[in-house]
């Protein structure tokens, strides 16, 4: 398969992943990635899973437990 065509794949396993795991809608999951771009490129090019890619957007996305003022 074409480097292109994996990354295609890659990118939309990596949507199911954040659709099921957060149980949101695709375009939900898609302006959750495209949101972080660097993450999805750092991830790419390190070789990471779909899976190991969307665990990085949703702790990158979900706020810390912070005490309020």
């Amino acid at each position: 398969m074409q480097p292109l065509l994996r990354f295609v794949q890659w990118e939309e396993d990596l949507y199911s992943f954040l659709e099921a795991d957060l149980e949101i809608c695709r375009s939900d999951a898609q302006a959750m990635a495209d949101a972080k771009p660097h993450l999805i490129r750092d991830a790419w090019n390190a070789g990471l899973t779909a899976r190991e890619a969307a665990t990085q957007i949703i702790h990158a996305a979900t706020p810390e437990d912070r005490p309020h003022d």
